[in-house]
């Protein structure tokens, strides 16, 4: 199991990388978690899947990866938090996280590695492609608001799960992904 969360954070870092080479402008952690957003949300209503298959929260300023926060958070304050030292140690080989200066919240990410497309599949990188296209010269505040009109944002309760079977534009794809997750769940309680 830790080697799949690994992988997991190595590919989101990956993408932040990609975004980095890409020149995306105010790239911070607010544009960040948009970009994520909705690279997840291409992707599932493309192919039924999500990129980074993290949980996303609804927060005031839109959907976040709240544990891809959480370690954001860790690293720029040097925190001891034991939760997220292996994340943080394996997010530190691939990423520098600063604050623009102490008074701010606003964050730069350095890459500390180049891209490895080894993590992603062809069609994630095409996603990834059409999300920098789309996103690439907005700010983090245009970002945001975009995120509003989302309706799986709409649906879910401030600090709650957004489900990606909310992301899907389609009812076919929607009424798809309720089943496989339906089937999986089946499946665990199988296994148990």
């Amino acid at each position: 199991m830790k080697r799949q969360q690994n992988h997991k954070l190595i590919k989101l870092a990956n993408a932040i990388i990609y975004f980095i080479d890409k020149d995306v402008q105010d790239l911070g952690t607010t544009k960040l978690m948009k970009l994520f957003y909705f690279a997840d949300k291409f992707h599932i209503n493309e192919t039924t899947k999500p990129i980074f298959n993290y949980d996303y929260v609804k927060k005031p300023r839109g959907p976040v990866l709240s544990e891809i926060h959480s370690i954001i958070k860790s690293i720029q304050v040097d925190s001891e938090d034991d939760d997220y030292e292996e994340s943080d140690r394996i997010f530190k080989e691939y990423i520098t996280v600063k604050r623009v200066d102490s008074n701010s919240s606003n964050t730069i990410f350095t890459k500390n590695r180049e891209f490895d497309s080894r993590y992603f599949s062809q069609k994630e990188i095409e996603v990834l492609d059409s999300v920098v296209l789309k996103f690439k010269n907005i700010s983090k505040d245009e970002i945001s608001e975009l995120s509003y009109k989302e309706n799986s944002w709409k649906k879910a309760k401030l600090d709650e799960k957004i489900e990606f079977f909310d992301m899907a534009d389609s009812s076919d794809i929607r009424d798809y992904i309720i089943s496989k997750e339906q089937e999986n769940l089946q499946l665990k309680k199988y296994f148990k």
